[in-house]
């Protein structure tokens, strides 16, 4: 039996407690994505599906944008849907907004790294010509 099945949907399990499999489902290899809608329907995409807030549920932005299939469903309703989506990411399932949050951590911090290199050189070039018109 799936516990996934009997939590309450705010409980969810995340995917290492299902199992290594995103809410206990086996997603096929060619899926990169799975999410549930708000009526715990389990979805598999290839290509990172969109929120459709409205409707509770996630899709492809266009057609013809990669596989989707759902590959299963939960028995409760999941009121926070918007959570679910995750990520195959280096052999695990991440949750993508976690993922997300951790490559803009990433991005910002490498970027700061840079502006302080380029102080660096700067105030170098501006030393090394003091020292230069001072001799």
């Amino acid at each position: 039996m799936d516990l996934t099945e009997t939590l309450p949907a705010p409980l969810l399990p995340l995917p290492a407690d299902a199992g290594g499999h995103p809410f206990g489902r086996c997603p096929p290899l060619w899926a990169d994505f799975v999410a549930v809608d708000r009526d715990g329907t389990v979805w598999a995409f290839e290509v990172r599906p969109v929120a459709y807030e409205e409707a509770g549920m996630w899709g492809n932005t266009r057609v013809g944008a990669g596989g989707f299939g759902p590959i299963g469903k939960l028995k409760a309703t999941v009121p926070n849907w918007e959570d679910t989506l995750y990520e195959w990411s280096a052999g695990n399932w991440i949750n993508a907004t976690a993922l997300r949050k951790g490559r803009v951590q990433d991005s910002t911090i490498a970027s700061l790294l840079v502006i302080a290199v380029m102080v660096l050189v700067i105030v170098g070039i501006v030393l090394l010509k003091l020292a230069t018109h001072a001799a």
